[in-house]
């Protein structure tokens, strides 16, 4: 089975991801129901369409499991110690702009990203 990623592109505040590169995060989404919190690893990767990037993978990923992607230029939200769910840094975006129904569902494809 072929890997997917979630692909969320937020526009506003611009925030340097390299220095979130190798850590430990987590990721507030927010459904209509209920919220869910997404932890991997994060990547920091330049792609040629989205620009600086940090792809983050679950830490016991599996063929098949969703990637969440963040794109540098398009954050606009929080970015505050975790102190619940084990990362170093919880990304909490704005509730508006990263509902998960927003999120773009594509194959995973490493030739894109260096």
């Amino acid at each position: 089975m072929e890997k997917q990623r979630v692909v969320v592109n937020v526009e506003k505040t611009k925030v340097d991801f390299s220095r979130f590169h190798q850590e430990l995060v987590s990721v507030l989404l927010k459904k209509p129901e209920r919220d869910f919190v997404f932890v991997g690893v994060a990547k920091f990767q330049r792609d040629d369409q989205l620009g600086n990037i940090l792809l983050i993978e679950p830490a016991n990923s599996q063929p098949g499991n969703p990637h969440l992607i963040l794109t540098e230029k398009g954050w606009k939200g929080r970015i505050i110690p975790d102190l619940h769910d084990g990362g170093r840094f919880c990304f909490i975006p704005d509730d508006k702009e990263m509902q998960t129904p927003d999120a773009v569902i594509a194959p995973k494809d490493d030739s894109k990203t260096n």
